[in-house]
Parts: structure tokens; C-alpha cells; sequence
């Protein structure tokens, strides 16, 4: 569990990017930058940088080092939410492992329109779970998934898990 949801969020990184202005001249893997250019960081770029991370395409579960991912900025531009948001997935799975719900994806998910977050809209179904993108199941009972533990799980729900080892 402890590896889990930082792989979760690296994975899928809910900022796109970010974008700033050079304060000075400097060079960056041999291009220079000038005072005054405008330059973007893509955080999706970033988590899946092979040279610092192996197998960066995969979520693996058990990830040596999860937590060194950008996907909520760094240093001073580091997101002031980001452990909120860490402690509700654990919260989210703790609760899905414990009751040992089979997570069933039956539709794919419908981004948000936007080039800064990368998220996902929230369905909007009926009560009786008609069209909704998560089945919960605990036999012999079905359970259901608040929109705020979907919206999370959503994103990287249709890719398989894979374990080191």
C-alpha cells in the first residue's frame, strides 16, 4: 500500500503543465533559454522521463521509490493540497481492499475539456447505476462507489497493474 497511491498519482498526473518565465539566460540539455522566454513544464513528460524513472509507461504497484514523481509540482511550486489528496486515495483503497470489492470498468471515462488539468467528468446516472463507468461488487450484495472516490479511481482504472518480482 505504501507504494501504491504516489504510483497512482504519478501515473496519472492531474496538472498538465505549468508554465513560466526565464528570469535569466541558461542552458538546459543544450538549449539555451533567454531572460524573458516563456517556457512550460509538462508534469506528464516529467513522470514519464525513462532516464529517471524504469519503466516509466507502467503502473506498478509496488514501485521502489514511488513517491519521487512531479505530479504535484516541486519546491516552492509545490502543490499545498498534495496531501490531502494522497490521503484520500489511501483512505479510498484501504476501504476497497478491506472489503474486497472487484472494481469492474464498463464504459471509458470522458476527459474534462481543459489544457491545465487532466481530469475526468464526473458521470451523471441514475440511481439504479444505469450508465456508470464503475460496477462495485461485494457478493452477495452490489455496493456503490461515491462520485468522489470514482472520479479518482477513473483516470487509471483502464490500464492493468502490474507487480515487481
Amino acid at each position: 500500500m505504501p507504494s501504491l497511491v504516489p504510483e497512482i498519482i504519478r501515473w496519472h498526473t492531474p496538472v498538465l503543465h505549468l508554465r513560466r518565465t526565464a528570469l535569466a539566460d541558461f542552458e538546459l540539455s543544450g538549449k539555451t533559454i533567454k531572460k524573458g522566454d516563456k517556457v512550460a513544464m509538462w508534469f506528464v513528460s516529467g513522470n514519464r522521463d525513462d532516464d529517471a524513472i524504469v519503466d516509466p509507461h507502467d503502473l506498478i504497484v509496488n514501485r521502489p521509490r514511488a513517491r519521487e514523481h512531479i505530479s504535484f509540482g516541486f519546491g516552492v511550486h509545490r502543490c499545498v493540497g498534495n496531501r490531502l489528496a494522497e490521503l484520500q486515495l489511501r483512505v479510498l483503497w484501504e476501504e476497497i481492499l478491506k472489503r474486497e470489492l472487484e472494481i469492474e470498468v464498463v464504459d471509458r471515462p470522458k476527459y474534462l475539456r481543459s489544457n491545465l488539468i487532466h481530469g475526468v467528468r464526473a458521470p451523471r446516472a441514475d440511481p439504479l447505476n444505469t450508465g456508470r463507468p464503475f460496477s462495485l461488487r461485494r457478493d452477495p450484495m452490489r455496493r456503490q462507489l461515491c462520485a468522489c472516490a470514482r472520479d479518482n479511481l477513473i483516470g487509471f482504472a483502464e490500464q492493468p497493474l502490474r507487480r515487481l518480482g
